[in-house]
């Protein structure tokens, strides 16, 4: 005889994947430990405050950090409190201070260095006026806003906080520490074009606070991998997201998979063999479940396991998003049906993902594509139904060169609206190796990246040197054209991909 499962969910009121069973305490995470005396480790002063220039820093904090800590995913920062050496009010005339998760893996890009936070929480932000708060000798003191900025953790990324403050502090908040964290710090009021400096020592000792739970089951063993990455996936209209659940000690056990735009902490007996997701009061109208066929409503009710692993504790598909599609920053969280764990199941950490209104059109092409030196251009096409009013266009392209200035990238539609989105010059070295988006939505173009970049200039998102909105309010139908040209002898790369994104503002 199998053996069973129920988990009923309590109601909360709000929407969440309420799939840990824990106890309801805030957890604590320290960085920069040491203990309170004052006296030895290395000088701070948080935030950094230079009387000419004013600070900006960037420090990271790790996921397996928070994890270490038994923070849950889904769980609300609720404070961030620093120690100082001695009593005082700490003030500035203008501050920005944000917390989000990071979107690269180990990498600052310079310009506004809050790019490097995916949608942040505002803990404060220079119209609000002056920012204060006062501080004890040896004693963790709150920094005002944070809990009211409702940031919380998905589980998965790294977390980064952001804090720039103008010139004119009074009152700094000296501290000193002896462990480290990396974080990236300039003397410069909210920088741009800068280069972030790599420093291996926090701002000063502080301390992170989250609301939520300590997972007694959320272990290694049950994995969830989201668009090959596990995080910070934003995906288009037409894409596919890839879907990756596996178990150590489960090879043939049944399993589960939620999305929901919430995710909070919360407890779950469990005494059968389905999830029941309660009553529509509840308030659980935004979880959907994950299968190849798409997403499916599971707004309240009893909900059965619908998949099962290989034989060697994996399952692995594709779920095809339709142009139109959009969701929000969203949460997944996989159930692992597992006699073999006390509890009787797996449950997963949280990778998030977002899908943008849009609509993907991939060029036809056999990729990778050389790009012929001296100015012979290859050219990539694709054909757009018509009845579609353009509201926005992006291009990704995928490249690879060691001299990005040898290229020029023309976008063209029937061969009467052509925008130049780089154009060929002869003034730097620097190396393009990735996904670049075109966008009139990027903070820099390429030419502007690579003046602070040092030799490379990061995948992500760029804007051309010309603005694609020229295409704006024109019908989308018809042929598209891509021309790339290496117009300058020496070096040459690839196309190893390219893609029309299509009417994804949002």
């Amino acid at each position: 005889m199998s053996r069973t499962l129920l988990f009923r969910l309590r109601s909360f009121g709000v929407a969440a994947l309420a799939i840990l069973t824990s106890v309801a305490v805030p957890a604590q995470v320290v960085f920069g430990t040491d203990d309170l005396v004052t006296t030895n480790g290395n000088g701070n002063v948080f935030p950094f405050s230079q009387p000419a220039t004013g600070y900006t820093t960037l420090n990271v904090v790790t996921a397996a950090q928070i994890h270490a800590a038994g923070v849950a995913p889904g769980a609300t920062l609720l404070d961030l409190a620093v120690v100082a050496t001695s009593a005082g009010t700490f003030s500035v005339p203008q501050a920005q201070i944000l917390v989000g998760h990071l979107l690269f893996d180990g990498t600052a890009l310079a310009d506004q260095w809050a790019v490097n936070l995916d949608n942040p929480a505002i803990v404060h932000d220079p119209t609000f006026g002056i920012y204060t708060f006062p501080y004890a000798t040896n004693a963790w003191a709150p920094v005002p806003g944070v809990a009211a900025a409702g940031f919380f953790w998905d589980g998965v990324r790294d977390v980064g906080v952001y804090i720039s403050v103008a010139p004119g502090v009074t009152g700094g908040v000296a501290a000193r520490r002896t462990s480290t964290n990396f974080r990236y710090g300039l003397a410069a009021y909210l920088p741009t074009n800068q280069t972030p400096a790599v420093a291996t020592l926090t701002a000063t000792k502080f301390r992170v606070t989250f609301s939520g739970s300590v997972p007694t089951f959320n272990t290694p063993q049950a994995t969830l991998t989201l668009s090959g990455t596990g995080s910070a996936a934003t995906l288009d209209g037409g894409d596919a997201l890839t879907v990756a659940v596996s178990s150590t000690t489960a090879p043939n056990a049944s399993f589960l998979l939620l999305l929901s735009s919430s995710l909070t902490g919360g407890h779950l007996p469990f005494t059968g063999q389905s999830v029941d997701l309660g009553f529509p009061a509840a308030g659980f109208s935004d979880v959907f479940l994950i299968s190849g066929a798409g997403f499916t409503p599971a707004n309240a009710g009893v909900i059965n396991f619908f998949g099962a692993l290989n034989g060697a504790g994996a399952s692995a598909f594709s779920v095809p998003l339709p142009c139109g599609l959009a969701l929000p920053r969203s949460y997944a969280q996989v159930v692992i049906l597992d006699p073999t764990h006390p509890d009787g199941l797996r449950v997963s950490g949280a990778p998030s993902f977002s899908v943008k209104q849009s609509c993907r059109y991939p060029f036809a092409g056999v990729f990778p594509t050389t790009i012929p030196d001296t100015n012979t251009a290859v050219a990539f096409t694709v054909t757009v139904p018509p009845g579609t009013s353009i509201a926005d266009v992006d291009l990704v392209l995928e490249l690879s060169h060691p001299n990005y200035t040898d290229l020029t990238i023309v976008l063209d539609l029937n061969g009467v609206l052509a925008v130049s989105l780089k154009d060929a010059t002869t003034v730097d070295t620097s190396d393009l190796n990735g996904r670049f988006r075109f966008s009139d939505e990027g903070a820099a173009t390429l030419d502007a990246a690579a003046l602070v970049s040092a030799g490379f200039v990061y995948p992500g998102t760029y804007a051309g040197d010309n603005p694609l909105s020229v295409f704006d309010g024109s019908d989308a139908g018809g042929v598209w054209t891509l021309i790339v040209a290496d117009a300058v002898p020496g070096t040459t790369g690839s196309v190893l991909g390219a893609s029309l994104i299509l009417n994804g503002l949002q």
